[in-house]
């Protein structure tokens, strides 16, 4: 052979060699130690072993919330370790999930579960009492228990009186602890606590007695020695006095009021938020510690915060008061008497304001039509319209009511008819509707007379968006009575009257004014002291100024010495007069309406 072809050969041979000895492909295969494995509730570690003839990786393909692996990729190989690690199922259902080997086109699962949880024991509370009785000048109740959770409680009736001082606790036995405010209501109360823990529940019964014709201050219970109520013109009234042995209401007026209470009609059995209805109640205390005088609330700075609630209903009178007093003093009052004080339904309103309709006075001089005028003022004469408030008026045909009730549809320009009102704060809101003109008004009116002054009235007219409504059955006053002359220029003390002399002097001080009146019957003088400010024609209790004073014959009536007391001052420098009013539980009162000379 030639050297060229030989080299050939080599070469050849060398190739087929390679070919021969090159290995054969692998196919790709994973082989597992095990293809499932249930966790315990409780969760764990799960050790697998596997082969795999490629490169490998591991993934979570369900139950990722709750599975973990240690390794997530690697070599291949054989007698590879995982550890599958499973966190414990709290919820009590059995839950699934997988893992999935892959190495090149060859997989494997492995499918995973979990042991539901045991169910948690039941919850249960072991009450040793489920009622307890308090005393009315209140106290902690501690409730006693047992139970297998933590426990929560919280007040679900009485929440007003009653306050949980222990909220929340651990389980076995345990104790929650709840404190009941003095009772001033004249009536027994009950309240609920609801003690929970996990799903168990147990709710605890609290009574407190209640405080009845007796008064507390600052907690310290005593008693009254006698209570009355009466109606006052249209007012619920009570009185009481430390006094024993007076049997009515005139009796206790008369004599020694020691706390006294009373509301508008329309506020009967309301609960009264004192420091912000002041229009529809009177409170005043001679009780010693709580000494209160609010003729009217917004007049007087005594008084930080309260509430009363005054009810008569079937010939029963209650009241259930608690004042705290701006030095921090807690009036707290509850009353129950047997008293028919009857009901008046009489109101009057103009849009939100709604009050006892305190007085109608009619026309019916006029043959072909009435004049009724209504208003919210205690009122006895029509005279005195013009220092009411505001007062509503109607003027109409007699025809229109023959039926008994008309419409302003039916009203036309034939017919009298005039619908107003006069507010004697604000003339601009005043106004006038009549037959020639109702646009913007409509409603109703019904109108029964049922004997002269005598009249059952329901009025519902709305004008100008303001709703105005007026209820009234009864007797009304004529438009003619005139009032009697005036009785004024005296004093009275102890029962007796003596007159005063119709000359006053006024000295001015620099911020306390003085007038001095001279009693005709026996020369003594009786001084007046207020701040200047006072001489404005509007009432003022003792409890506005230590200045406010009245001296008479040795004896000086103010707040300082005790004394309740309402004083109205009025000076019209121009014309020289002067007129002044007082009045007090004491005995003693005067009025004077004459000229001054100013000092």
């Amino acid at each position: 052979m030639t050297k060229l072809l030989k080299q050939i050969l080599t070469i050849c041979a060398c190739a087929l060699m390679f070919v021969s000895c090159k290995e054969p492909e692998l196919t790709p295969s994973v082989e597992v130690s095990a293809f499932q494995h249930t966790f315990s509730a409780e969760g764990g570690n799960f050790s697998l072993t596997f082969s795999a003839t490629h490169d490998w990786t591991i993934t979570v393909t369900e139950g990722a919330e709750w599975l973990r692996i240690n390794k997530s990729m690697g070599k291949a190989g054989s007698d590879i370790e995982l550890t599958l690690t499973a966190t414990e199922n709290e919820v009590q259902s059995e839950r699934s999930g997988s893992v999935t080997i892959t190495a090149d086109t060859a997989k494997a699962t492995i499918t995973l579960r979990q042991s539901a949880a045991d169910a948690p024991p039941a919850a249960f509370i072991e009450l040793t009492e489920s009622e307890f009785d308090v005393k009315v000048e209140g106290a902690e109740v501690v409730i006693p228990f047992t139970t297998n959770y933590a426990w929560s409680a919280e007040v679900v009736e009485g929440e007003e009186w009653l306050t949980v001082v222990t909220e929340e606790g651990l389980n076995g036995e345990s104790s929650a602890t709840v404190k009941a405010d003095l009772n001033y209501n004249p009536e027994t109360r009950a309240g609920k606590v609801k003690i929970t823990a996990n799903e168990a529940s147990a709710e605890v019964v609290i009574t407190q007695q209640p405080l009845v014709n007796r008064y507390a201050i600052n907690g310290q219970i005593k008693e009254f020695g006698s209570i009355g109520a009466a109606k006052v013109g249209d007012n619920l009234c009570i009185v009481a006095s430390l006094t024993q042995g007076y049997e009515s209401y005139d009796e206790i007026a008369e004599n020694d009021i020691d706390f006294f209470t009373a509301i508008a009609p329309t506020a009967n059995g309301v609960k009264l938020d004192i420091m912000g209805e002041g229009e529809n109640y009177t409170i005043t205390s001679a009780l010693s510690g709580a000494y209160l005088e609010t003729v009217a609330r917004e007049l007087t700075d005594e008084v930080k915060s309260g509430t009363l609630c005054l009810t008569s209903k079937d010939g029963k009178v209650t009241l259930a008061e608690q004042v705290v007093l701006v030095d921090g003093t807690v009036l707290s009052v509850g009353i129950s008497i047997e008293a028919d004080l009857g009901s008046s339904d009489n109101t009057i309103s103009r849009g939100d304001e709604v009050k006892p309709l305190r007085a109608l006075f009619y026309n019916e001089d006029e043959a072909d039509y009435v004049g009724l005028y209504l208003t919210p003022a205690g009122l006895d004469y029509f005279d005195e319209l013009d220092i009411a408030t505001w007062y509503l008026y109607l003027l109409a045909d007699r025809s229109l009511y023959a039926d008994g009730s008309f419409d302003l549809s039916e009203v036309s320009a034939d017919k009298i008819f005039y619908f107003g009102m006069v507010d004697n704060m604000n003339e601009d809101l005043n106004f006038e509707i009549s037959n020639d003109d109702l646009a913007g008004a409509t409603g109703s009116i019904s109108i029964e007379r049922e004997a002269e002054g005598v009249y059952n009235i329901d009025l519902s007219i709305t004008y100008d968006g303001t709703l105005y409504t007026a209820k009234f059955k009864g007797e009304a006053i004529s438009y003619s009575v005139t009032p009697p002359p005036a009785d004024t220029n005296y004093i009275e003390d102890a029962g007796r009257k003596y007159d005063l002399k119709p000359t006053a002097t006024l000295t001015k001080g620099e911020s306390v004014w003085s007038v001095e009146l001279t009693v005709a019957d026996n020369d003594k003088t009786v001084v007046i002291t207020a701040p200047k400010g006072c001489f404005d024609g509007n009432a003022r209790g003792f409890s506005q100024s230590k200045d406010l004073t009245v001296t008479y014959d040795g004896v000086t009536f103010s707040k300082e010495n005790g004394y309740s007391g309402t004083i109205t001052l009025g000076l019209d420098e121009e014309a020289g007069k002067l007129t002044a009013e007082f009045t007090n539980y004491a005995g003693f009162s005067l009025s004077f309406d004459g000229s001054v000379t100013i000092e």
